[in-house]
């Protein structure tokens, strides 16, 4: 399979074609999208990340880490990314699975621990299905049948 080359004249046509804002815009989705360990991965799968041009265009895309690009990023979680990519081990590596895998994981823990609100729900105060039922039989049969998808006996 040949690997797909960055003609730098052809990107440049392209970006000239949108536009100073079209340009804002690709390069802004193109940095955020680096914060997806499973991209990367495919990136270095790839061989992309192998080339020079492209490697030259991720060292280009470190003015997002200027504060007045930073504040329009999303998931700022890209930048720490983009600044590993600029290290040649790290592009080596990403190309295993185990550690996009990894990656991940990490990323899972750290947003479970980051948005505690947003974890999953492991309380107890959510009614068993022998509390439900209970419930619904201390109401009658209509409820009970309602439960048990029989709407033809429901209210």
């Amino acid at each position: 399979m040949a690997v797909p080359s960055l003609d730098e004249t052809s990107i440049q046509v392209r970006f000239d074609a949108v536009g100073d804002t079209g340009r804002f815009e690709i390069e802004l989705e193109f940095v955020q999208s680096l914060g997806d360990p499973s991209y990367l991965n495919w990136l270095a799968q790839q061989r992309i990340l192998q080339q020079p041009e492209f490697v030259n265009y991720l060292e280009y895309l470190t003015y997002w880490r200027t504060p007045e690009y930073a504040k329009f990023i999303a998931f700022p979680h890209c930048l720490h990314f983009l600044d590993l990519l600029q290290h040649k081990p790290f592009r080596d590596a990403v190309i295993n699975n185990e550690i996009r895998d990894e990656l991940l994981q990490q990323y899972y823990l750290h947003w479970k621990s980051y948005y505690p609100g947003m974890a999953p729900n492991t309380s107890t105060d959510t009614p068993t299905t022998e509390t439900t039922t209970d419930v619904a039989m201390t109401n009658g049969h209509t409820e009970q049948s309602a439960m048990n998808g029989d709407m033809a006996h429901a209210p």
